[in-house]
């Protein structure tokens, strides 16, 4: 019943103020032992795997230590999952009460921002932000009119580019890696306190695997007890073993994504092929038994699962899961997991044909991603020696990280449409006339193209010196209360080096920032390129004012607008300004990153902040009026790839490859994709040995989207990629869905 995780939440507090002067990691090992095994549930009727809990950290806990705890880091705290508890349970309003009072001020996230140096506070309270009724999260000022906002943000103190080696745990098992810590330990004595922290946190994971043995057993699943008990001795010996080992290291490590788990499980899964032990559809129903338990958690923005590309040490066993995790996927038809498929010149060609199919059904998964660009680009953009780009992994959105070396967590973003908006009013909001950004220059100076895009630039460059500022601060900051004791045993170097993540434990400790509306962005330089200082229609100025007042009494200027060449039509000449003011970007984040305490810092152009931040950001000259959303990823605004699926995809080949992550977006009719599948098949590898980097494949039937609004009860399981997540598209909202409808269906 609920009412326990009051109780757990009392216990919670009263191990942390005990061990208020421990070492971060020791108090965190203690912190979690009071939730755990306290939370686990038995399996329910049908269940493959053991893996349910008493109450979901994802919606439900109030008190927590995380990771991405929302938009949180380390002990971090839900006030109004507090709320619900104390209308539940009154008479115990209270003890609620004072553990809400307590963790206000003694939650990770506030002390991270209310301890800043002044020029990190300064940023992370920006012109026009405030916080809410409880003083604790932040929000946008709603007293700001329409199309004004701010051009960087950073309200996450998350570390959420963490995959860990899975592979490892599933190799040594818990027996393993505890003589992986005791062997790291004799060798370094200095760093006792780390490796006891280490060890005290196994002897957690060991209390889990037998209080779920107890309760399997108790509700008559002895075949799910016998596995558990038998982790506590040994490594996993058979798929499904692994599997449940997973399973559990991700409950207590809140860990949202996966990683490559063809290497992790691909080994076992063929060890149980060729002794008999497993066929294909025994497989397919086990790994569907996992996906279950993601289902169940449903954290959309996650759930990575990573398949294929170059770097497996057994590609063969690999392929095999890996065909049997896109067999699983197509049967299921669910928004999680996230399944991505590495593709490169020489793969298995079965595991593209199989993706086809399952897209061709409506799966939506799995994204595809091309090693032959990202492994070479994450090289120069990450600053990585080939064997380590090979471990790159795209988070839930699309930013990469590295599976098991590394860290990168996308905490800020920068809305690249802001940053053109504040070059066009010298520093300036549009909407509302504050200062948001640099003076880079009156209209009057602006004279050329070429100084209108330094003026954005500058805009960019300035941005991104805060945001790294930021970012080392949250390093700095979050390592003195946490060491996320579980993630850093599981992560290259840490055991070797005695060290936590935040304390230079992990190999690559580095930074991604969120980049939105960057082919608005460009679209809009087009055409002030080519209206204003080409063919001199109109002056800087005017063009400037039909912004400010959102093209009222224009419309004739705006059609004109609209009209003039956009990205994902194969004009050349738009996407060079696209192409060159990313290279630029990447540049700028590149180049201060290797100025800061971090291995690197880039930037991404992957996220749905397109929608959700377009009412901050007025009108813009690629005809947009204020407030409407701004383009998604490296996707073409919707309806405006008017000259067909090869020129859609020549536009996007175009990208270049140095930087964090991009997503792409294009529908299909499924008409098109099974009846031409020959057709698709070559347009898409042709767009990857071209330079694409990735692709996000919608496939349904013309009018399915119409029905559904009309129908939803008859598309329950339409499930579309909005752009760095899914969802089933009759649970969007109705801007969102309108963008969706908006897009070219090839």
């Amino acid at each position: 019943m609920k009412e326990k995780i009051i109780d757990l939440s009392l216990e919670f507090t009263r191990v942390y103020r005990q061990m208020k002067d421990a070492s971060a990691a020791m108090r965190e090992a203690h912190a979690v032992r009071t939730l755990y095994p306290g939370l686990l549930l038995p399996p329910e009727e049908g269940d493959m795997y053991a893996g349910r809990m008493e109450c979901h950290y994802a919606r439900d806990l109030p008190l927590d230590l995380s990771p991405q705890g929302g938009a949180q880091v380390g002990y971090v705290m839900f006030p109004g999952r507090f709320r619900t508890l104390e209308d539940e349970y009154p008479h115990r309003r209270d003890e609620i009460e004072a553990l809400i009072e307590f963790w206000k001020t003694e939650s990770t996230f506030v002390k991270l921002r209310e301890e800043a140096p002044e020029d990190v506070y300064s940023y992370l309270m920006e012109t026009g932000i405030v916080k809410d009724d409880e003083g604790y999260m932040r929000c946008d000022d709603p007293a700001r009119p329409r199309g004004a906002g701010f051009i960087s943000g950073c309200a996450d103190t998350r570390t959420a580019g963490i995959m860990v080696n899975f592979t490892r745990a599933v190799e040594r098992g818990l027996p393993g890696l505890r003589q992986d810590v005791e062997r790291a330990m004799a060798k370094n004595p200095g760093r006792r306190d780390f490796y006891e922290a280490c060890l005290y946190t196994l002897k957690t994971v060991d209390l889990c695997l037998e209080d779920y043995a107890a309760k399997c057993r108790a509700a008559g699943r002895d075949d799910m007890a016998d596995i558990l008990c038998a982790l506590r001795s040994a490594a996993p010996d058979s798929y499904r073993a692994a599997v449940q080992l997973v399973i559990i290291l991700t409950i207590l490590m809140r860990t949202c994504n996966y990683g490559r788990l063809d290497i992790a499980l691909g080994d076992l899964m063929d060890a149980d092929f060729r002794r008999g032990a497993l066929d294909f559809e025994q497989a397919v129903r086990q790994t569907i038994g996992f996906y279950d338990l993601l289902d169940e958690c449903n954290v959309i923005y996650d759930s990575r699962i990573v398949i294929g590309g170059r770097g497996r040490p057994h590609p063969e066993a690999a392929d095999r899961f890996a065909l049997v995790a896109m067999e699983a996927v197509r049967r299921c038809h669910r928004v999680v997991p996230v399944l991505t498929l590495r593709l490169y010149d020489g793969q298995n060609p079965a595991l593209f044909d199989k993706a086809l199919d399952c897209i061709g059904e409506g799966c939506i998964y799995p994204t595809l991603y091309n090693d032959d660009v990202y492994v070479p680009g994450l090289q120069k953009s990450m600053n990585l020696p080939y064997e380590d780009a090979l471990d790159y992994v795209p988070l839930g959105c699309g930013e990469m990280t590295l599976y098991g070396k590394g860290v990168g967590s996308p905490n800020s973003t920068t809305r690249f449409l802001k940053a053109l908006e504040a070059a066009l009013h010298n520093g300036r909001d549009g909407a509302d006339g504050l200062l948001i950004g640099e003076k880079t220059g009156e209209l009057s100076e602006l004279d050329s193209y070429e100084k209108l895009e330094a003026a954005f630039l500058d805009q960019v460059r300035a941005v991104a010196r805060r945001e790294i500022r930021a970012h080392e601060w949250n390093r700095e900051r979050t390592g003195r209360d946490c060491a996320l004791v579980l993630h850093s045993l599981l992560l290259d170097d840490c055991l070797e080096r005695g060290a936590s993540i935040y304390e230079g434990g992990v190999r690559y400790f580095g930074a991604n920032t969120e980049g939105f509306g960057l082919i608005s962005t460009a679209n809009s330089l087009a055409v002030i390129k080519k209206l204003v200082y080409d063919e001199k229609k109109y002056t800087l100025p005017e063009l400037v004012h039909m912004l400010d007042v959102d093209f009222e009494g224009y419309e004739d200027a705006r059609r004109e607008m609209l009209n003039v060449d956009k990205f994902g039509n194969d004009a050349e000449w738009v996407d060079d300004i696209k192409r060159r003011i990313e290279d630029e970007i990447n540049a700028i984040y590149h180049d201060i990153g290797l100025k800061s305490h971090l291995h690197y810092y880039t930037v991404a152009n992957v996220n749905p902040g397109g929608i959700t931040i377009g009412p901050y950001v007025a009108a813009s000259a690629d005809g947009r009026r204020c407030g409407e959303p701004m383009s998604l990823g490296n996707s073409p605004m919707p309806g405006t790839d008017v000259s067909g699926l090869t020129a859609m995809l020549l536009s996007c080949a175009r990208s270049p490859a140095d930087n964090g992550g991009v997503v792409t977006n294009v529908n299909i009719s499924r008409a098109m994709l099974n009846d031409r599948r020959e057709t698709v098949r070559q347009a898409f590898l042709a767009y990857f040995k071209l330079g694409g980097q990735q692709l996000n494949v919608n496939c349904f039937s013309k009018g399915d989207l119409e029905d559904a609004l009309v129908h939803p009860e008859r598309h329950r399981n339409l499930i579309v990629r909005v752009s760095g997540y899914s969802a089933r598209f009759t649970s969007l909202d109705a801007i969102t869905q309108k963008n969706i409808m908006e897009r070219t269906l090839f």
